[in-house]
């Protein structure tokens, strides 16, 4: 399951990975109020992977949740005995950010994603990253159909010409299910409490890597609502796109090779050095 990879920067840190992984994924589940979503977020996930003969673990991170998020977490490990999965509680909120990173550190997978908990991501969204698992170094997701509500769906596509304006590069999205190497995730994690998905990606693409771009569903979450609209997070992502200038007009760039996905393979589609 070894990815193809361009003539990235940081050869030797997948070569020191492929030598200490003992599993081929690991997934994130960061958790924080979400009860009633995330033993479904949960059950998604172990029903998808029933269908792989790959090697997971699941790392939910609950962030000081006030609800019964943790008791229904529990009862969904003591109803699923079989399953790898492992529970890190916070005593104080850290933010997702800063879990993601805990989770990239805790992890044994050679590969490394992050899942809502609060059930956005079904079947169909899982089952279209997980059969590029090991296609490229990034699996990018475009959200695609996004059926969340429509001002949502608006902020998103302006935050991501936004991205795309200032950092140079041209992606249809940097939300969804990205499948990053976890060891990668470990040498360029973003600090940004928000945009760290853009952040990550867009630092990855200047190290030269390859990636493919699969079309991803995103359901509107059905329980609680999202907290994304906050001031602190606002300028995150203004110093998140000047660190982006900064690394644009600063930084000798490696080209980033895009690879056609397994369903544009069978369909004769080659790959391409980008930008």
């Amino acid at each position: 399951m070894e990815g193809v990879t361009s003539q990235r920067r940081g050869t030797e840190l997948l070569a020191h990975a492929a030598r200490s992984d003992e599993l081929d994924l690991t997934i994130f589940v960061p958790c924080r109020d979400e009860e009633g979503n995330v033993a479904r977020s949960l059950d998604e996930v172990v029903e998808t992977l029933k269908h792989y003969e790959f090697t997971y673990e699941i790392i939910v991170v609950d962030d000081a949740s006030k609800d019964g998020s943790v008791a229904e977490i529990d009862r969904f490990m003591k109803d699923h005995p079989g399953v790898n999965i492992q529970l890190k509680k916070n005593p104080q909120p850290l933010g997702v950010s800063y879990n993601l990173n805990d989770a990239a550190m805790l992890g044994r997978g050679r590969y490394f994603q992050f899942l809502s908990s609060s059930f956005q991501n079904r079947r169909e969204s899982l089952q279209t990253t997980f059969n590029e698992l090991g296609s490229a170094d990034i699996v990018i997701t475009s959200m695609t159909p996004d059926l969340r509500a429509w001002h949502r769906r608006r902020l998103s596509r302006l935050y991501t010409r936004l991205v795309n304006a200032v950092s140079g590069y041209d992606m249809p999205h940097y939300h969804g299910t990205p499948i990053f190497r976890r060891i990668d995730v470990v040498r360029w994690h973003s600090y940004r409490t928000v945009g760290f998905y853009a952040d990550m990606i867009t630092c990855l693409l200047d190290e030269g890597v390859s990636y493919v771009v699969v079309p991803t569903p995103c359901h509107e979450r059905e329980k609680g609502k999202s907290h994304a609209l906050r001031i602190g997070n606002v300028i995150s992502l203004l110093v998140g796109f000047a660190d982006m200038l900064l690394r644009r007009f600063s930084k000798d760039r490696i080209l980033p090779t895009r690879l056609p996905s397994r369903r544009e393979r069978a369909q004769g589609c080659p790959g391409k050095l980008d930008f």
